[in-house]
């Protein structure tokens, strides 16, 4: 692992107690140690976000476990006779009137809760 020095840090390292160093750095050893005894990446453990996935993650909110299973589904469609999914998902997606559907949906959603909750 290669650790870049940035003059910021190194200035403010050069006038503290190898003390203070030690206890500023102690928290990224830790995450090292964490992240290679459960052989992942750093970026999951502090994201809940593989690194290879992170991109996409910042782009779409979208969660670790549905990006993974998008690719999934895209590469099986690929190999073998099933349906892509990613077909009907893109159709869904770029459709301005799915996001309505789903406000709507949310509103019904939220008035029917109020309902219960007057009960």
């Amino acid at each position: 692992m290669r650790i870049r020095k940035s003059p910021p840090v190194l200035s403010m390292l050069s006038s503290k107690t190898t003390a203070d160093i030690i206890a500023f750095l102690q928290p990224f050893f830790y995450l090292i140690l964490v992240k290679e005894f459960f052989g992942v990446s750093a970026d999951y453990l502090l994201f809940h976000v593989e690194s290879k996935n992170l991109d996409m993650h910042k782009k779409t909110g979208l969660s670790n476990d549905a990006i993974t299973m998008l690719v999934l589904a895209h590469k099986q469609s690929k190999d073998s006779n099933l349906t892509d999914v990613t077909e009907l998902l893109d159709s869904l997606l770029s459709d301005h009137d799915f996001y309505v559907f789903l406000e709507e949906s949310q509103e019904q959603i939220d008035r029917i809760n109020e309902l219960e909750e007057m009960d």
